[in-house]
């Protein structure tokens, strides 16, 4: 099994094919989950996205990431596998998106007065989206930013009653926060 990132073979060896690529030093590697398959006739690899999904990564799981695009309606969330005691999740794609509707119960007038980019969220899968994208929900109090940065200086971000407050500069934020802001209780 294969994450985005991991090193799948040598260019000497194969050539890349769907779902890896190459790097300047001769490397191949993964763009997605799934298992390496060597086409030794046309000395391709490909990564191909398994059949049925590894770990646990149905409706309902848990998901960790980082907000690194911001559109009108629609945060885009980086998402990182991990591993605990009991089991391991791996997302079935390596972005998951949090639609404005998603993300509270109550009504969400501007995307940018919940989230920023760089923003760490936990959120939860709420559905799978053509059996690879997961959209992603952040309704409840265990649910939402549980690590933020001051845009301005990128100092870490404390909570402050209901606002997150900047140490250095003093300026209040907005954020959908979790209960547990600024010290999240991780999966062990």
């Amino acid at each position: 099994m294969k994450l985005p990132g991991d090193k799948v073979c040598e260019v000497e060896e194969y050539l890349p094919g769907r779902g890896v690529y190459a790097d300047e030093d001769g490397g191949v590697y993964s763009k997605l989950v799934g298992e390496p398959r060597f086409n030794e006739a046309e000395k391709t690899v490909s990564v191909q996205f398994p059949r049925k999904s590894p770990g646990i990564n149905v409706v309902g799981s848990i998901v960790y990431g980082r907000i690194f695009q911001l559109l009108q309606q629609v945060a885009l969330v980086q998402l990182f596998p991990y591993r605990t005691a009991r089991f391991r999740l791996i997302p079935p794609s390596p972005i998951g998106a949090i639609h404005i509707s998603d993300i509270r119960k109550e009504f969400v007038e501007d995307i940018r007065n919940e989230f920023d980019v760089g923003d760490w969220v936990r959120a939860k899968i709420k559905r799978i989206v053509k059996r690879f994208y997961p959209q992603l929900t952040t309704v409840g109090r265990e649910l939402g930013v549980i690590k933020a940065y001051c845009p301005h200086d990128r100092s870490p971000l404390v909570r402050r009653g209901a606002d997150l407050v900047c140490p250095r500069c003093r300026r209040k934020f907005k954020r959908k926060i979790a209960q547990d802001y600024g010290d999240p209780r991780l999966p062990r």
